[in-house]
């Protein structure tokens, strides 16, 4: 519990931002009748805030809550959001609402303010359980969210949380076997189980298996495209916290050449100063 309390407010802030093409697995896992009416409606929603993509708003939006300590600019992307669901009742407006009440629990962890916290979380988890023909990005982000429910849980119900996690990590990556999120989730499932109980074994394979993945979606303005850029920064946290410098030291390379603006990864530098 104390692992993921100090450790979640570390891996959340990253925001990934490669070139790549769009996955015809993930349009076609998004696809019917009204996929191009959404398309239309979320970018002219989202330019008249100013805004690019889904992705852009919340992680903007989430990135000015972790400094003011609010959900303010959360909350206002989530009633825009909201209001596009009205009119139009997409699966991916509910997957984009549950990932803006992610960012929002974690604002609420980072307050110790434990009543929102688990009201989020519990939301979140509701939109996406409701969607009755889930893809593989909303049990990777579904699984994520079930393991937040650890920080209000009791431990009678843990054993079934963990079992409903590997599920849906496991349907994630059997629906869409390149999908990035997915083993980024099993790795972060992985990373945050103790010892005790059976984890640390495969997040340093999940991650890189992340990384080595074709980041697609990019050029979407409403599909997810996160997840490589921040299995970067837990892989090389893994190494760090393993002193296997060597690996820390490529990794970091790697990651600080394609993303040099990110904070969270360049911060492990100060870690791999004078070593080899």
């Amino acid at each position: 519990m104390k692992k993921i309390a100090l450790h979640i407010l570390f891996f959340i802030i990253n925001f990934s931002s490669c070139n790549a093409h769009v996955n015809n697995n993930e349009i076609e896992e998004y696809s019917d009748a009204s996929i191009n009416y959404t398309l239309i409606l979320s970018e002219n929603k989202l330019q008249n805030i100013g805004l690019q993509s889904f992705q852009k708003a919340i992680q903007q939006a989430a990135n000015e809550g972790f400094i003011s300590r609010n959900t303010i600019k959360l909350d206002s992307v989530e009633f825009i959001i909201d209001s596009m669901y009205t009119q139009n009742k997409h699966n991916l407006l509910l997957y984009w609402t549950a990932y803006t009440k992610y960012f929002k629990t974690i604002i609420y962890l980072q307050n110790d303010d434990k009543i929102n916290l688990k009201k989020e979380n519990i939301a979140a988890l509701g939109l996406l359980e409701s969607i009755k023909n889930k893809n593989s990005d909303d049990y990777a982000l579904l699984a994520i969210l079930k393991g937040l429910s650890f920080l209000y849980t009791t431990g009678a119900r843990a054993p079934f949380i963990a079992n409903d996690i590997k599920k849906n990590i496991d349907r994630a990556i059997k629906i869409n076997p390149g999908n990035i999120r997915a083993y980024y989730a099993q790795g972060n499932n992985d990373y945050y189980t103790p010892k005790a109980y059976g984890g640390g074994k495969i997040a340093e394979k999940s991650f890189i298996k992340a990384i080595t993945l074709q980041n697609y979606n990019v050029d979407s303005s409403i599909l997810p495209s996160w997840g490589k850029e921040e299995s970067y920064e837990q892989l090389i946290k893994i190494y760090i916290e393993k002193e296997n410098w060597k690996s820390a030291i490529k990794y970091f390379n790697e990651a600080i050449k394609m993303y040099p603006e990110n904070y969270m990864i360049s911060k492990l530098g100060v870690f791999l100063v004078g070593k080899s």
